[in-house]
C-alpha cells in the first residue's frame, strides 16, 4: 500500500510539475508562446542574444557619444556586467574607472554596464511581449526594456519607429512609463507616452510582469496584469498608416547610467546596480485574426477648457507679457532681469551652454536678445521658454518676430516637460535667421491630453550667433 501511495504522490508530482512548466505557453487561450528565454543553465545564450559595446554611435561620419543621451556608462560583454545564475539574467552596472574606444579613440569612463538585443537572432511583427523583472532604485539609474526595428526603411530615428515598453528613472521608484517615438528624422521626432504608478508599498525593486501587446494600428501596455496605456495615433513622413509600426522590430535590454531620462547619478545612487530579468517571452496571436489597422480620425473632439488653465489674454493671445515690460514677483517664472515675468531663460551646464539675456528695442518693439557664450551640444543646451496651456482637439497658430547677428538656425516647439514625457506637440520647427527682422509662423492640433503647463521652446544652442525674439503669440484658431 506505500508502495502504491508513493507511485501515486509521484504521478501527481510530475503531472503538477509538468502543468507549471507549460501554463505559460499560452494565455487566455488566444496567445501562443513562440519564443523565450528563461535564463536555465549558467550563461548567456548566444544564439538568443548578442551584445551592444561602446558609448555611442557613428551618424555618418560624426560619433555620437553617450548614445545620443548624454548617458555616462560604457556597455561591455563582460562577466562582471551581464551573466546568468540561479535562472536570472542579471545586467550589472559598476563605478569603476574603465578604458574604452569612443569612435577612434580610447577614452576613460567611469561607469560600466551591459545592453543586449536579438538583432539578427529574432525579430517578430506584432504580438505579446513579456518580461518579468526588478529593477534597480537610484538617481541616474536608467532601466529599459525596448523594441527597435530591424531596417531604417522610413528613415534615421525616429522616423522607422521605437517601442519602449518599460523605463524606469530609478530616482522615482514607484513608477514607469513606456512611449512610443515616430514621425521624422531627429529634430522632427515625436512621442507619445504613459506613466505607471504602483499600488501603495510596490517598487519597481520587486519582481513585476511588463507586458506590450502590439496589433496592426494598436498598441496596448500592462504592468502585472493591469492595462494603463492604449496608443493608436502616429504617423511617418515616408510610409502610410500603421507605419512606422508595420515592420519587424527586435528586442533591446539595458540598464543605462546618467542621461537625459533621470539625470546623473550623485552621492546617495548604490553601485553596483543590477537590473534582474526572469524570462522574456514573445507570443503569437492565434485565437483569433489581428484587428485591421483603422487610422484615427484626423481631427480629435475639441475638449473645453480647463479651469486650471490660466485665463487667455483680451487679445487672444496665451503667450503672456510678449512685450517683456512686466514684472510680477508672484510670477514663479522669471528670467531674472526687470521686465521678464513668466518667461524662463535656461543655461544648461549639463549640455555644455551658456549665455545671457538682455531686452533691446528695435524698430519700436522690445526683443528678448540672447547672446551665447558657450554652444553646447544640444540645440536645447540655451532656451528662452514661456508656458503655455494647450487642449486637447484644438488648432493653434504660433508666431514671433526674429533675427540674428548673422545667419543661423534655431529649433522652435511647444512640448510637454518631464512630467509628460517631454513628449512634443507640435513639429519641431528648424527656423533659419538672417539679419532682418522677419515674421515666422507655423500651426498645429493639439493631439495629446491637454496641459496646462506646456513649453513653448526657442532652442538656440550650437551656434555663437546671437539671437533676438520679440512679439511672440500663440493663438487658439480652433474652427477657423
Amino acid at each position: 500500500m506505500k508502495g502504491y501511495i508513493f507511485f501515486i504522490i509521484g504521478i501527481l508530482c510530475i503531472f503538477l510539475f509538468s502543468c507549471i512548466s507549460t501554463q505559460h505557453k499560452e494565455i487566455d487561450g488566444i496567445w501562443t508562446l513562440i519564443w523565450e528565454d528563461e535564463f536555465k543553465g549558467n550563461k548567456i545564450d548566444s544564439s538568443k542574444w548578442t551584445f551592444d559595446r561602446g558609448n555611442g554611435f557613428m551618424s555618418k561620419n560624426e560619433w555620437i557619444s553617450g548614445w545620443g543621451n548624454d548617458e555616462l556608462e560604457y556597455y561591455t560583454d563582460r562577466p562582471e556586467n551581464a551573466y546568468v545564475r540561479n535562472n536570472l539574467l542579471t545586467i550589472r552596472a559598476i563605478k569603476e574607472t574603465y578604458k574604452g574606444k569612443a569612435g577612434e579613440q580610447e577614452q576613460t569612463f567611469h561607469y560600466t554596464s551591459a545592453r543586449l538585443k536579438t538583432k539578427e537572432l529574432f525579430s517578430k511583427l506584432y504580438g505579446r511581449f513579456e518580461f518579468r523583472a526588478r529593477l534597480p532604485e537610484g538617481k541616474g539609474l536608467w532601466s529599459a526594456l525596448w523594441l527597435m526595428p530591424d531596417n531604417d526603411q522610413y528613415g534615421t530615428w525616429a522616423a522607422s519607429g521605437e517601442i519602449d515598453i518599460l523605463e524606469t528613472k530609478g530616482s522615482i521608484p514607484t513608477e514607469v512609463s513606456s512611449a512610443i517615438h515616430f514621425g521624422a528624422e531627429w529634430p522632427g521626432n515625436k512621442s507619445s507616452g504613459e506613466k505607471y504608478t504602483f499600488p501603495k508599498e510596490e517598487r519597481i525593486s520587486s519582481f513585476h510582469i511588463y507586458t506590450l501587446e502590439w496589433e496592426p494600428g494598436e498598441l496596448r501596455w500592462y504592468v502585472d496584469g493591469n492595462l494603463y496605456s492604449t496608443l493608436n495615433r502616429w504617423y511617418t513622413r515616408r510610409g502610410t498608416y500603421p507605419a512606422p509600426f508595420n515592420r519587424k522590430f527586435h528586442i533591446l535590454m539595458n540598464l543605462a547610467v546618467g542621461g537625459h531620462f533621470d539625470g546623473n547619478p550623485d552621492e546617495t545612487t548604490p553601485f553596483p546596480a543590477q537590473m534582474q530579468i526572469d524570462y522574456v517571452r514573445v507570443y503569437e496571436l492565434t485565437g483569433r485574426p489581428y484587428r485591421f489597422p483603422e487610422k484615427p480620425p484626423e481631427e480629435i473632439p475639441p475638449e473645453p477648457r480647463p479651469r486650471e488653465a490660466r485665463p487667455v489674454l483680451e487679445d487672444g493671445n496665451e503667450v503672456y507679457n510678449n512685450s517683456y515690460t512686466l514684472d510680477d514677483p508672484g510670477v514663479k517664472d522669471n528670467a531674472g532681469i526687470p521686465g521678464t515675468a513668466y518667461w524662463i531663460f535656461l543655461h544648461l551646464p549639463e549640455f555644455g551652454g551658456d549665455g545671457a539675456l538682455s531686452l533691446e528695442e528695435l524698430s519700436g518693439t522690445r526683443f528678448a536678445r540672447i547672446d551665447v557664450t558657450k554652444t553646447g551640444n544640444q540645440p536645447y543646451s540655451l532656451q528662452l521658454i514661456q508656458r503655455v496651456p494647450l487642449i486637447k482637439g484644438h488648432r493653434y497658430k504660433a508666431s514671433f518676430i526674429a533675427k540674428a547677428k548673422g545667419n543661423r538656425g534655431i529649433q522652435v516647439k511647444i512640448n510637454g516637460d518631464e512630467d509628460n514625457s517631454w513628449v512634443t506637440y507640435s513639429n519641431v520647427e528648424t527656423i533659419n535667421l538672417t539679419d532682418m527682422l522677419t515674421t515666422y509662423e507655423f500651426t498645429f492640433g493639439m493631439e495629446y491630453k491637454t496641459d496646462v503647463e506646456a513649453r513653448f521652446e526657442f532652442n538656440v544652442g550650437l551656434d555663437y550667433t546671437s539671437v533676438w525674439i520679440g512679439n511672440v503669440r500663440l493663438d487658439d484658431i480652433t474652427g477657423e
